[in-house]
């Protein structure tokens, strides 16, 4: 859900900027298991978009549904439903669905069949472990298949093609996936763009001479490289179009397929793609990424705000240097002035962060930040919210009662000196602790 949030906040100041406010949206999240539509519909930070009719969610298998029903609108849609283009978003998905894998050699293509051989202990067994998939086997075989094995005229093509160009390899076709669009595109008169990025194959030549068999990463379910140059075929067979990531490493891209649209009428949409495809792309970004976090102990803070502000304050951003702006916020030598940026906008992090189970608590560091530099209230605010979110512990409590003491709000601090002490577990904590609660009455008293 968390990139559903931005997507959407970024939809809603763009309709504004644009003065496209009397243009409704429909942003739809979708899922194949009811849990996960559950989780969404109670979130906070979904809320108010659902209150506004702006999102709504479906339960949707794309492998196999050709309609999806939106659960708060109670509206179906099916074949030929929506009279505008449909824009699907599909982050992560094509790597976890059903593919096909033919074998091709000297201008012949087999099917390849796989068969699972478990290990006797394993017979029987609902669930395997990620450390027992280690022992699974997958047997492959082939089998000669007809002209028109799809009898499907595009993708008896696209195999066609494929078995004429390609020497010698083993080609995964994302059968599910273009199945999946076929779906879509008919719920819109053929009219859809798709978004799309995972670790994948853009190029014909990535796929050729790979005669080893798809290797499945298991990462709580298991995934594979997406052949992006077949949607990428698959929609151009369709008169379709494209904008493809050029291959930076081997580890992630990002493409936009369109069909029944016509990129004419849209210039700005193309001239955005075009430097976004030429000039940077997230496969940059996410190398900058990794950068910043190997070497944040000895970042300045002049480069972890303009990190920030380069990532649109991404709270992952946050998390990462805030013990590094804290040791940096101390220090007498640092630039006011950055101090003062820093503080200015820190809170676009906070607006940013979508709570998930087991996420740090980027509340209670933007909390610290605003308590060393003295603006008492904002970081009241901020451990209140971390409190609602991430429960009660010592230092919450402790920090909130320090800064109602500095706010000399006495009687308050004490209250909550107090809460602090069922949680407080280190001696030189509990040391600390008494001498504030002590002065906090003492004070309470004199005033």
């Amino acid at each position: 859900g968390q990139f559903s949030y931005y997507v959407v906040k970024a939809l809603l100041e763009l309709q504004k900027v644009w003065s496209l406010t009397s243009v409704n949206i429909c942003y739809l999240m979708t899922d194949f298991t009811s849990s996960n539509v559950d989780y969404w519909k109670q979130h906070p930070s979904l809320r108010p978009f659902v209150e506004s009719g702006v999102l709504d969610f479906a339960v949707f298998d794309l492998e196999k549904d050709n309609y999806i029903k939106l659960i708060n609108q109670n509206v179906t849609l099916s074949k030929n439903s929506l009279l505008t283009p449909l824009i699907a978003v599909g982050n992560y998905l094509f790597d976890s669905v059903l593919i096909d894998l033919f074998h091709i050699k000297d201008n012949s293509i087999k099917e390849q069949l796989v068969e699972v051989s478990l290990p006797e202990g394993m017979l029987g067994e609902k669930v395997i472990s990620e450390k027992q998939w280690e022992d699974v086997k997958l047997i492959y075989s082939t089998r000669d298949i007809a002209d028109n094995y799809y009898q499907d005229a595009v993708l008896d093509k696209m195999l066609h093609d494929y078995k004429s160009s390609l020497k010698d390899t083993l080609l995964r076709f994302p059968i599910a996936g273009i199945r999946c669009l076929q779906n879509l595109s008919a719920l819109s008169h053929g009219k859809l763009v798709l978004l799309s990025s995972d670790k994948g194959y853009v190029s014909q030549a990535e796929l050729d001479y790979d005669d080893e068999p798809p290797e499945l990463t298991s990462h709580g379910s298991f995934s594979l490289m997406v052949n992006y140059h077949a949607l990428e075929q698959y929609f151009r067979l369709n008169d379709g179009w494209s904008f493809m990531q050029e291959p930076v490493d081997a580890c992630f891209t990002t493409c936009v397929f369109g069909m029944g649209v016509d990129l004419a009428t849209m210039p700005n949409f193309s001239r955005t793609m075009n430097d976004l495809f030429s000039h940077y792309c997230p496969s940059h970004y996410h190398h900058l990424y990794e950068h910043f976090c190997d070497t944040i102990e000895d970042a300045s803070l002049e480069s972890i705000a303009s990190m920030l502000a380069f990532s649109h304050w991404d709270p992952s951003i946050f998390d990462i240097s805030s013990d590094r702006i804290s040791d940096l916020t101390e220090d007498e030598d640092t630039d006011e002035d950055v101090k003062d940026y820093l503080a200015n906008n820190l809170m676009k992090v906070v607006e940013n962060f979508y709570f998930l189970p087991g996420a740090d608590d980027v509340l209670f560091s933007g909390a610290v930040f605003y308590q060393e530099t003295h603006d008492y209230e904002q970081a009241i605010s901020l451990y209140l919210r971390s409190l609602e979110l991430f429960g009660e512990n010592y230092a919450v409590y402790f920090n909130l009662g320090y800064c109602h003491f500095e706010l000399k709000e006495y009687d308050k601090a004490l209250i909550l000196f107090q809460k602090s002490n069922f949680y407080v577990r280190e001696n030189a904590d509990k040391i600390e602790l008494n001498n504030y609660i002590a002065r906090a009455k003492e004070y309470g008293v004199a005033g």
